[in-house]
């Protein structure tokens, strides 16, 4: 190869390098939840299909609440799982509530609710949160009176009386609650959203620990740049979901402080939107045991050490034993490091001294990202593959298009710069020798060939 190859080749590599570098896969969305058919409103003994879309390799699953408050629950436990997607085949009344999507991570989607009546008339429109300036029709259903003219409200206020209530390039204004009627039988209340494109929250708590001792403090913070979202929590002993500030709390920003914590503080917690939006879940269980262990809230990176800690209250215990999945792993002094955990380091961990044993807490490690993901389908449009295909057939020569030109500018300087000659193949001492040669041999052309290099870009 000549001396002139490498950089050459160095520039067109970088060319190619760059091209699969900025690739421009879709940014990775978190996991939507998608209701077939695409109403928020059923009649009992109806079906409906649930399905998580847009998700990656965390196991996500459907959940729900129910409307009574008395259940929060995985798809296995009401309903028919296949894969991501979950079937109720036959509606009943109880399955009113809140859905979700969320990952063996506790990740979660947006929420939806949904509304099974015993009724006659249902509301029919768009289930999930809307995306502002698009246009949304109602209709009215009728079980026994199909085709009848409805009459549509929106918070309480009459909107029209039509055979769909069509709301053109919607907004914040549009959003509240909306009821049709016919032959004076009122559908339930449907709420209308309008998406928020803020980048969901992210519950973090402090200590990170899924386990504390009673009577010890604890808090919560919600990372959003979006205003309203607010701290709620689903307690197992109340079997009521509230939010912070109220009943239990301290709220200060988005920061919400549990000065003493009680075994009724024991609960499911996370952060929601205005708009129905989910951060992760966190579940925090308060022990009035006298030892605890611990152990992070949320999932762990994976190659990060992780350092667990036995909590005791008797302060006359010198170390610790620590077990995962009740096998001993180790002792220290009130401590023990996991050093660059990976997702087999996932389980049930628990300690052991003196005043006793912790109860088990589980570890959870996420796997390292992928560095060369497929690119996430867009869910407004089935062509995002090939689109995003295309782009990449279209940036290669591109990129080469505007990369050549620099090549050859570069190979250009570095001929006059050691005096290689390719067509002859010989080699000078640099240009000064080049001139005498000219010179000696009567050329008239040394002028041209040192005069100033420019490069022309033909676009």
């Amino acid at each position: 190869m000549n001396a002139a190859a490498p950089p050459l080749l160095l520039c067109l590599s970088l060319s190619f390098s760059c091209c699969q570098t900025v690739s421009c896969h879709d940014a990775p969305r978190p996991s939507s939840l998608v209701v077939s058919p695409n109403q928020s409103q059923f009649y009992e003994y109806g079906s409906v299909s649930l399905s998580c879309e847009q998700f990656g390799p965390d196991g996500w699953t459907v959940w729900r609440q129910t409307a009574s408050g008395l259940q929060v629950s995985p798809c296995s436990v009401w309903g028919s799982q296949t894969s991501s997607t979950c079937t109720i085949s036959t509606l009943k009344k109880t399955d009113s509530g809140v859905y979700w999507c969320e990952s063996r991570h506790r990740d979660s989607s947006h929420t939806v609710n949904i509304t099974v009546t015993i009724g006659q008339v249902v509301l029919i429109g768009p289930v999930l949160p809307v995306t502002e300036g698009d246009d949304i029709t109602l209709t009215c259903q009728h079980k026994s009176a199909p085709g009848s003219n409805a009459e549509f409200f929106k918070d309480g206020s009459k909107m029209g009386s039509e055979g769909g209530l069509i709301l053109r390039n919607v907004s914040r204004a549009h959003e509240g609650g909306y009821t049709c009627r016919v032959n004076g039988v009122s559908s339930e209340t449907s709420w209308l959203l309008v998406k928020d494109v803020s980048k969901p929250a992210s519950l973090s708590v402090s200590p990170d620990s899924s386990q504390v001792l009673e009577y010890q403090s604890f808090s919560l913070s919600c990372s959003s740049s979006a205003p309203g979202w607010t701290i709620r929590r689903f307690s197992e002993n109340t079997r009521k979901t509230s939010s912070c500030g109220g009943d239990w709390g301290v709220l200060s920003s988005s920061v919400c402080r549990l000065q003493t914590a009680k075994k009724s503080d024991s609960a499911l917690y996370w952060c929601e939107s205005p708009t129905m939006q989910r951060s992760n879940t966190v579940q925090i269980t308060v022990y009035d045991r006298p030892v605890v262990l611990l152990i992070p809230a949320l999932p762990v990176a994976s190659g990060r050490n992780v350092n667990l800690t036995c909590l005791t209250r008797s302060p006359s215990a010198a170390s610790a034993d620590f077990y995962r999945n009740d096998s001993f792993i180790g002792s220290g002094s009130w401590s023990f490091i996991l050093r660059s955990v990976s997702t087999d380091d996932e389980g049930s961990y628990s300690c052991r001294t003196g005043g006793g044993a912790s109860p088990p807490g589980w570890l959870s490690v996420r796997a390292p990202p992928d560095p060369d993901p497929d690119p996430d389908p867009d869910p407004d449009s089935s062509s995002s593959p090939l689109r995003s295909i295309l782009w990449k057939i279209l940036y290669a020569p591109v990129s080469i298009f505007y990369f050549i030109p620099t090549c050859v500018f570069i190979y250009k300087l570095r001929h006059r710069a050691t005096g290689w000659s390719p067509a002859g193949r010989t080699r000078t001492s640099g240009p000064r020798r080049a001139a005498e040669e000219e010179e000696a041999a009567g050329g008239d052309d040394y002028d041209d060939a040192m005069a100033p290099v420019t490069t022309q870009h033909h676009f």
